[in-house]
């Protein structure tokens, strides 16, 4: 079996890599931003649907995933000392 034959980089190919290399790119240029945006869409249209019992249970839960991350660094950054 032969390897595959690879075309030869040329000046131009080049010249775009330096160009795209050389500009920034925003957070909000990215598919990582759009699926952000639309997870957070998803999330508004998910507590609209929700009943107030459902929405202060929601709160509850997400307060503690809070609480308990802040513990958990706070013990990390107690043990860095």
């Amino acid at each position: 079996m032969t390897a595959p034959s690879q075309k030869e980089w040329t000046e131009e190919e080049e010249s775009a890599l330096v160009k795209l290399e050389a500009e920034s790119v925003a957070i909000k240029e990215t598919a990582l931003d759009c699926l952000k945006e639309l997870h957070k869409q998803e999330l508004i249209f998910t507590i609209r649907a929700m009943s107030s019992v459902e929405k202060k249970a929601f709160i509850v839960v997400e307060e503690e995933k809070t609480n308990n991350a802040l513990d958990k660094r706070k013990q990390e950054d107690d043990g860095d000392k």
